[in-house]
């Protein structure tokens, strides 16, 4: 599945992406920003345990592409009665304060506000 306006592509994670999320969430500087300085000390293969557990309709961990390059990620959980949390880090910090992890949202709300 993907979500796809202009050079914006977001799209489910899947097991390569680990990878690529264990160099993300290890990294100090980009995880500061989320609350966790020093980063997460998380295993490639730990993520691909989460990977398999956020891929249901209810659970789904997305990863935001900005020019077909992995750049930021996006956790959605559908909580019950039209209610969802969404979670948002652009990780790629050559591309923050552009407006993408907005304009990433905005796609998403109204991806959500069409299909459910």
């Amino acid at each position: 599945m993907e979500i796809r306006e202009g050079n914006i592509c977001i799209r489910y994670a899947a097991i390569d992406d680990a990878k690529k999320l264990c160099e993300w969430w290890n990294d100090d500087e980009i995880m500061k920003y989320a609350g966790f300085p020093g980063g997460w000390n998380i295993s490639e293969e730990d993520i691909i345990n989460m990977i398999s557990k956020t891929a249901g309709e209810t659970n789904r961990r997305w990863i935001i592409e900005i020019d077909n390059k992995s750049c930021g990620e996006m956790i959605y959980n559908n909580k019950e009665n039209n209610v969802v949390e969404i979670g948002i880090k652009m990780c790629d910090l050559t591309i923050t304060e552009k407006g993408y992890g907005t304009k990433s949202l905005k796609m998403f709300m109204k991806y959500l506000l069409e299909t459910m």
